[in-house]
């Protein structure tokens, strides 16, 4: 029987920052079982699409209903779907084991293929679209030569970027290639001796090793260019601050192969990760792991909504939804921050909700609490890694009106031994 589980991740009290979260059954309805799950990818709370060793099904209603858009067994379709990338429930592309990129704006009611040269790669790996336009894809060609592809007009013309043509492959599909932006990217070449982690800055036109090498990699994923977590092996996890210039390990509850790990959208801090066996998840960006889950999985996925997914094999899928009220409202700007700055609470006087800004130009755990005028503490907004960036919180203030006092205490995780703090005041009114 089909399996679709819901996590919900449970409330946080004012004064600790704590997580519960378990799995539950919430929908069947998929149109048959599968053996081995391949790929997944979400667009919003809503809309997911799983490939599997038997089909690409999508829903558009949080798994209430599936509807199947490829299947293998159809003539022009025979080969499986190894990666596939969904930038909403229309535009939706697929890289398969022939070595085909393919695409559908219409929900996979037809498909096209964009891509298909025989001398650049027989097996795609992995592909990205970060949205309508920009889209990256790897691939395997002969004499373990990889084939780093990339559009910037939704796959209308694919280019081959790599210009160094350094033999590597994947030795795992998608799961040890990973691109953050457009132009920057991870890629831990197997076909070498020995095995490398490699970056590109420039779109893929050239890879150069980086600085700190690590052991066996079976699955790497990256927040953003120099936040990252490789899983390299039963119980070894680590973590990189730098752009792996540097690694620091972790030990892991997890015993089995490393499939997948995947960042929440809304920062660094949260972290799923699942082996064969089960999930765990870690709320200090990969320093400590606790068990969530014991269905293993083969991929996870969030998206910007916060809805969660897990594929797994022997028709397993998850699906979830966190609502915790005070890490939800957490947002990462784009914009930089060129120094540590609490920014005055807006609006001020405030009536019921007030949001508060925090910046940080560099990767750092910051906390942000609430005191009364004689200085008991109340509630804690923030208490977590973030990212460099700007970032906003928002608290509901259920309490008495009067002035308080808000506290950011900021400490740089590549330079613990540096400390930022700074207090504000505020004032409630009813």
């Amino acid at each position: 029987m089909n399996r679709i589980l819901l996590m919900q991740a449970g409330a946080i009290a004012l004064m600790a920052f704590s997580i519960q979260a378990q799995w539950m059954p919430v929908s069947t309805g998929l149109p048959m079982n599968w053996q081995t799950g391949m790929a997944l990818d979400t667009a919003d709370s809503l809309g997911v699409v799983i490939a599997t060793s038997e089909a690409v099904d999508l829903s558009s209603d949080g798994g209430k209903t599936w509807r199947r858009i490829w299947d293998p067994s159809v003539a022009g379709f025979e080969r499986l779907v190894i990666d596939i990338s969904m930038v909403d429930k229309d535009h939706i592309w697929a890289g398969d084991g022939r070595g085909r990129i393919w695409a559908t704006g219409n929900g996979g009611r037809q498909w096209s293929v964009q891509f298909f040269d025989s001398t650049v790669a027989n097996f795609i790996n992995y592909i990205h679209f970060f949205d309508l336009q920009h889209g990256v894809a790897m691939g395997d060609g002969f004499d373990n030569i990889a084939a780093i592809l990339r559009t910037e007009d939704g796959g209308a013309t694919w280019h081959s970027m790599n210009t160094q043509a350094f033999g590597a492959a994947s030795g795992d599909v998608w799961r040890r290639i990973d691109f953050v932006t457009t132009s920057c990217g991870y890629f831990f070449a197997s076909g070498l001796n020995p095995q490398r982690l490699r970056r590109t800055d420039d779109q893929g036109a050239s890879w150069s090793q980086t600085p700190a090498q690590l052991p066996y990699v079976q699955a790497l994923k990256f927040y953003d260019r120099n936040i990252g977590l490789a899983v390299a092996g039963a119980g070894r996890i680590f973590r990189t601050l730098d752009a792996a210039t540097s690694w620091q390990e972790f030990p892991s509850p997890h015993s089995g192969w490393g499939n997948d790990i995947e960042f929440s959208p809304f920062g660094p801090a949260w972290v799923w990760m699942t082996d064969n066996k089960k999930i765990f998840f870690s709320s200090d960006t990969g320093r400590s792991w606790s068990l969530q889950g014991d269905s293993g999985g083969r991929d996870i996925g969030f998206s910007s909504s916060g809805c969660g997914w897990l594929l797994g094999d022997i028709g397993t899928l998850l699906c979830g939804t966190y609502q915790n009220n005070s890490y939800m409202r957490v947002q990462r700007s784009s914009a930089d921050a060129q120094a540590f700055e609490l920014g005055q609470n807006v609006p001020n006087p405030f009536n019921g909700s007030t949001t508060i800004s925090v910046s940080c130009p560099q990767p750092s755990r910051v906390r942000i609490t609430v005191y009364t005028l004689l200085g008991r503490m109340i509630a804690t907004l923030m208490d977590q890694d973030v990212a460099a960036g700007v970032h906003v919180t928002r608290w509901d203030a259920d309490i008495a009106p009067g002035i308080y006092f808000y506290r950011m205490e900021a400490v740089p995780l590549t330079a613990p031994q540096s400390r930022y703090s700074s207090v504000k005041r505020m004032l409630l009114v009813k």
